[in-house]
């Protein structure tokens, strides 16, 4: 690896010409919308929330813009992609009435899904004007250690509370989404601190890593073990050493929390005899993971092979265009109550048919893999395998049209490519 990684600071990443500045509060506003958006909601409500980022995010989009257009500077240009998404959509809209069930779905249709600017799908956009490595890395940091602070507060009001409430206001014992987001800060802290080597990073890590085994879900964990994966890949056969002595580090200190809570447990237990088994029965109701561990079920599919079932089935009678836009809610949704494949190379072709789909995987999976192999620069391969190992959940769940990690890493190989392009005319 080549370069030192560093952290921009607050005044190098906003202390500039306005339209970095710009720049940079787009990405990290979009970042940080999931907890804005819950902060304004329990405030405020639904569409008081929605109009606000919405206004916020479009007020300085169109700022951007106009900067842009006085500076006349070269950009990553993104929107041939979304022209392609729209035309995408609106064939959908037109030519399959049989969708509109899934098309305006009020929690994952069109509207709310993409139409609204703080949409997982214009992070692709956001990414490509900000169009800097340690500017996109910076804010990554940054907005991941206050997501993180929320998450905390999430974690123990839903403990005190006793459950959390869905998105369709009912009360559940653990909370799917929640693992999955704070695995999302967890890989970040656990890159940052192979990288950088702060114990902050590593603590932060473990305390993230803790709030996913009890109140989060086995998917959740397999996102760390990704993010595991690519760092031995990569970071390995440069600087081994040092990677296995802090890999070391982060078993012996999680083993160490560990032991902690554990004596807690039992010096609590001396002064109430039933204490461990309060304990133990509270972490099995209300931890999936240990939940299945406890019945023997841990590798247990949830249903998935019934859905890809499905799935596989439809591609195998499908067309050479596929069912298009939402055609697999339409398929899945009509057969179980799951409405989407949870599969990213099944929903691709499902809705794009076997020889655009392949066309399409191939084409992004080449892009990755040339990334990987060519890029040597430190920060970018910090944005790169946060955002790859980040992707790894759309193998088993969500989808890939709102997922903003998705979007965020094709809009990073945009830039990556574009620049290394300029480099290579420079020689």
């Amino acid at each position: 690896m080549v370069g030192k990684f560093e952290l921009l600071t607050l005044k190098q990443l906003f202390g500039v010409k306005t339209k970095v500045r710009i720049a940079s509060l787009i990405l990290l506003f979009f970042l940080l919308t999931e907890n804005i958006s819950i902060v304004l909601i329990t405030l405020f409500g639904v569409d008081f929330a929605d109009a606000v980022q919405n206004g916020f995010l479009l007020f300085l989009i169109l700022l951007y813009y106009i900067f842009l257009y006085k500076e006349r500077s070269k950009k990553t240009s993104v929107w041939p992609i979304y022209i392609f998404i729209v035309l995408f959509i609106l064939i959908a809209v037109l030519f399959y009435p049989e969708y509109d069930y899934w098309l305006f779905h009020e929690l994952y249709g069109i509207n709310a899904k993409y139409f609204r600017l703080y949409s997982g799908v214009f992070a692709l956009l956001y990414v490509s004007m900000v169009d800097n490595k340690a500017r996109i890395a910076s804010l990554f940091i940054y907005s991941a250690r206050i997501n993180f602070l929320f998450y905390i507060i999430q974690f123990f009001h839903a403990l005190r509370r006793g459950y959390w409430i869905s998105a369709y206001g009912t009360q559940i014992n653990y909370n799917l989404a929640f693992g999955y987001r704070v695995a999302i800060v967890a890989s970040l802290f656990l890159i940052l601190y192979v990288f950088s080597g702060k114990k902050s990073d590593l603590i932060s890590f473990l305390i993230s890593l803790i709030m996913i085994i009890l109140q989060g879900s086995r998917g959740a964990l397999g996102c760390i073990v990704s993010t595991s994966f690519f760092l031995a890949l990569y970071c390995l056969p440069t600087s081994k050493q040092i990677v296995k002595k802090k890999i070391g580090k982060i078993v012996v200190s999680f083993v160490l929390l560990i032991s902690l809570f554990g004596a807690f447990i039992v010096g609590v237990s001396l002064y109430d005899n039933s204490f461990i088994d309060k304990a133990a029965t509270r972490a099995v109701r209300y931890s999936r993971t240990a939940q299945l561990l406890w019945e023997g079920n841990i590798d247990d599919g949830s249903g998935r092979e019934g859905i890809w079932s499905v799935a596989i089935e439809a591609i195998q009678e499908s067309d050479v265009f596929g069912y298009g836009f939402y055609g697999d809610r339409h398929i899945v949704g009509r057969k179980l109550i799951f409405g989407y494949p949870h599969n990213f190379v099944l929903e691709v072709l499902l809705q794009f048919g076997v020889p655009i789909g392949i066309f399409l995987i191939l084409l992004l999976f080449w892009n990755i893999i040339k990334m990987g192999r060519e890029c040597n620069d430190i920060t970018w391969l910090f944005i790169y395998i946060f955002l790859l190992s980040s992707c790894s959940k759309l193998l088993l769940s969500d989808s890939f049209w709102y997922y903003w990690p998705f979007w965020a890493l094709i809009g990073v190989l945009c830039v990556w490519k574009r620049q290394i392009i300029e480099v290579q005319r420079q020689i």
